[in-house]
């Protein structure tokens, strides 16, 4: 009996290991946060690409205390989900350094979070730039890949140098795609992304964050609770 289960769970691994799962999450802070934009800009990368499929949309998380008026890479907790790409939209203006000051014509819209043994996230400041969500949510999409690392138009540090690029450093809100070298690039790796489901994984990583000591606090995606106070 043990036996056919493990069999009928793994089929079921595989039959959906080809999809890959995107949550779009609200920061409990700004849980009013319109999350249009960014399902269509998930749905535009799924005509591109394909096997992209949202798993999980409009719920909260709890990026950091609800006093903090800021976000930097240093003061969030760690979100958890059993998706292949998370997104989570605030309000709250962005630093991707402790120190860094936005620049006064762009600033910060979007910043993709990476540390050891844990699944990259997304926070996307949508205050900052409504007009332009779409074309970040696919932006910072790619970044989650490490998209880009090379190529004739790499820039040598995570962007694209041509002119008509989604992965140009700065969001601009008339580029609308990827050049044919990113998109090649994005393709390969969404693909590859979509193979690497493996059973236990999430068990395997807490173990390694248990050795290692890393206790960073962690987060789940929550439901909107009743008593919060959205004033």
């Amino acid at each position: 009996m043990d036996c056919l289960l493990y069999i009928l769970r793994m089929n079921r691994v595989r039959e959906h290991s080809n999809t890959l799962r995107v949550g779009i999450y609200r920061d409990i802070a700004s849980p009013w946060i319109d999350i249009n934009s960014a399902v269509i800009a998930i749905d535009n990368l799924h005509k591109k690409f394909g096997n992209i499929a949202l798993a999980e949309t409009d719920r909260l998380v709890q990026l950091t205390s609800d006093s903090k008026t800021e976000i930097t890479t240093n003061s969030v907790n760690w979100l958890e989900t059993s998706n292949h790409l998370n997104f989570v939209l605030t309000n709250r203006r962005i630093f991707d350094r402790p120190k860094a000051v936005p620049s006064e014509t762009f600033g910060t819209v979007g910043m993709s979070v990476h540390r050891p043994f844990r699944k990259p996230y997304v926070i996307i400041d949508s205050f900052h730039a409504p007009h332009l969500l779409e074309n970040i949510v696919q932006h910072e999409s790619a970044h989650l890949v490490k998209v880009k690392d090379s190529g004739t138009y790499y820039d040598h540090g995570d962007h694209c140098n041509h002119p008509k690029c989604l992965m140009q450093p700065i969001a601009q809100k008339h580029l609308k795609d990827f050049c044919a070298e990113c998109s090649e690039q994005l393709d390969e790796r969404l693909r590859k992304l979509s193979r690497l489901e493996i059973p236990g994984a999430n068990l395997f990583r807490k173990a390694l964050r248990f050795v290692t000591g890393d206790n960073i606090k962690t987060v789940r995606p929550i439901d909107e609770p009743l008593e919060h106070n959205w004033i």
